[in-house]
């Protein structure tokens, strides 16, 4: 026979019994679920923040700086975490709880319940309770879902945010409802075999005291706290959100800001700086310069006062020639004017500290005597013409050495080696080729206007205005996580 046409009730009138159906139990449900809603937190079942089976943990998180704070380096948070537990144990079975009878078809006799029949009673009644939100149940909520409920756990999460908002969470649990039909089961009269209707009372502290033990021994009516990166829960069963809890941060993001700062900034710094600037340069300027120098040079024609020993090579001697041999060496002093073109190339060395300026060195230098000595060595080849007065005529080819003095005009293509003193005038620009040397040493004034680019390396002192822009606290927030209370309801 199945323990639900053991539960016997009183028909009518004339005291005949009958069988309780499902739907009739449901008034039990209601009033064991009155039971629990009258439990405090430190009962068998009750949700408490103390000790028991971990239900979930909640965590709360905030910024330390306020809104507004830069940069990120300089944030810290803070995070709270607030457990939730569920009292395990066995609830005390005190007068006036009283067991209700059943019809026991063999021996064909009315008797109590055993606990065992009594135990699957109440585990129906759970599933009544806990799956159509019966007094007894909880909610997690900033405020009650309806008039039926009171708080349970006042506050028992708190979000609290930077910007001074903070958000309180409480667990309700619910402590009334329209009640469904009455139906009472009877029970035996304590030391007699009379049968009497249960009270309320009765009901409550018999189907009440042995739900709070009977949730925590099948699960159901147990509850878990999860946050969304665990989900909903994996133990077996039924499991029914009933309510959830936020922790929301204020937001970061790059902010620029526009303002000006009179703080002095003392640091060295590598960056490109280019700017443009406006202003007198007052400095001295000591370098030796050592580099190639190209101009042109020109030379005019000049007296040419000097010796030339060297040898003759050239074309025949025509003229007039008195003597009968001639034997030696050429060797006279010349005494004319010569025309020399070409390319002049040595050292120059002269003192620049005597000069204010660079144009003031070449223009010295164009002005100038030029004078120098050359050393001339090599083949001298070129053309006799002119009047030659000897001791006889000579018209023939001469080879050998003439050692005697020349007088006369000679012009002809000089090709040879030149040993000798050089004495020109000097008109013209420079062609110079080679390395100079000289130091410069003087003081430059005025405005230099251009673009500086490179590393500036130094301090710099002074107000700084501008843009910066780096991650900031904002008065806007986020939803760091959720958490969500379930509840087994199978």
């Amino acid at each position: 026979m199945a323990i639900i046409d053991a539960l016997l009730k009183i028909d009518d009138g004339d005291g005949n019994l009958k069988k309780i159906t499902a739907t009739e139990e449901n008034y039990a449900a209601y009033q064991a679920g009155i039971q629990l809603a009258q439990a405090g937190q430190s009962k068998v079942a009750s949700l408490s923040t103390g000790t028991g089976n971990v239900v979930g943990t909640y965590t709360n998180t905030k910024f330390d700086q306020a809104v507004g704070t830069h940069p990120a380096s300089s944030f810290t948070t803070t995070t709270t975490n607030t457990t939730i537990y569920q009292n395990t144990g066995t609830a005390p079975e005190d007068p006036p709880f009283s067991k209700p009878v059943l019809w026991d078809q063999d021996p064909g006799e009315i008797e109590a319940l055993n606990d065992t029949q009594l135990n699957a009673v109440v585990d129906r009644l759970l599933l009544t309770i806990f799956a159509g939100d019966y007094p007894g149940t909880y909610r997690l909520a900033t405020s009650a879902p309806s008039a039926d409920y009171s708080a349970h756990i006042a506050n028992v999460f708190t979000d609290t945010r930077t910007d001074g908002t903070s958000v309180d969470y409480t667990i309700w649990k619910r402590q009334a409802m329209t009640p469904p039909t009455v139906v009472k089961p009877v029970r035996l009269v304590e030391g007699t075999k009379n049968l009497q209707r249960m009270s309320t009372v009765e009901m409550q502290a018999t189907f009440g005291q042995r739900a709070k033990t009977r949730i925590m021994s099948t699960g159901i009516g147990t509850y878990q706290l999860r946050s969304s990166a665990d989900g909903a829960p994996t133990d077996p069963g039924t499991w029914v959100a009933k309510g959830t809890a936020t922790d929301t941060k204020q937001q970061t993001a790059d902010q620029n800001y526009t303002r000006d700062s009179t703080r002095i900034s003392t640091r060295d710094s590598t960056q490109n700086f280019t700017r443009i600037s406006q202003s007198n340069y007052v400095s001295n300027y000591g370098a030796v310069y050592d580099g190639d120098y190209v101009g042109t040079t020109q030379y005019i024609a000049a007296d040419y006062v000097g010796e030339y020993a060297g040898t003759y090579s050239g074309a025949d001697f025509e003229g007039n020639y008195t003597d009968d041999t001639y034997t030696g060496n050429y060797v006279a002093t010349y005494t004319g004017v010569d025309t020399y073109l070409g390319n002049y190339l040595r050292n120059f060395v002269r003192d620049f500290a005597t000069c204010v300026s660079f144009s003031d060195f070449f223009n010295g230098f164009e002005a100038q005597a030029y004078r120098r000595q050359v050393v001339y060595t090599g083949n001298f080849e070129r053309d006799f013409v002119g009047d030659y007065e000897g001791p006889a005529d000579y018209s023939t080819d001469y080879l050998g050495e003439y050692t005697g003095d020349f007088i006369g005009n000679y012009i002809s293509n000089y090709e040879g080696d030149y040993a000798g003193d050089y004495t020109p005038n000097y008109v013209g620009p420079i062609t110079y080729v080679g390395q100079y040397d000289a130091a410069y040493q003087n003081e430059y004034t005025g405005d230099y206007t251009g673009d500086y680019v490179g590393n500036f390396i130094g301090d710099y002192l002074g107000n700084y205005i501008g843009d910066y822009a780096g991650e900031t606290i904002q008065s806007s927030n986020e939803t760091i996580e959720t958490y969500t209370l379930y509840v087994r309801t199978a």
